[in-house]
Parts: structure tokens; sequence; C-alpha cells
């Protein structure tokens, strides 16, 4: 499996180049840096409150190490 190791990558580093120099793969790579500009909150509803859980779980984490 080794020696296919450099081939693969020269495939794929030529894959993003024709990506990157084509009409269609710029608008293609265009489409997707303006759906990823879109906000995180409507996409992932719940990240807020996740995030909110492991900042309390954290802080009792340092609560008890501070005892």
């Amino acid at each position: 499996m080794r020696k296919w190791y450099v081939p693969l990558t020269m495939l794929g580093l030529g894959g993003l180049g024709l990506l990157f120099v084509t009409e269609r793969g710029q608008q293609a790579v265009r489409a997707l840096v303006e759906s990823l500009g879109e906000p995180v909150d409507e996409s992932l509803p719940g990240v807020d409150r996740e995030l909110a859980q492991i900042e309390s779980a954290l802080d009792e984490i340092a609560a008890d190490l501070a005892r």
C-alpha cells in the first residue's frame, strides 16, 4: 500500500488544482464559501445549549480541583 501514497497524493493535489483553475470549479468553491458563511445558529440549533453544559461541567471540575 505504501507504494500508492505518492501517486494518490499527486492525483488528489491535481484534482484540487483543477478545481481552483476551472470556472466551474471556482463557482463551486464560491458556493461552498457562501454556504459556510450562513449563521451557525440556524444550521445547528442545539450548539448554544451544548456549549453551556460543557462550560458548567468545566466550571465544576475547576471548582473541585481548587479544593
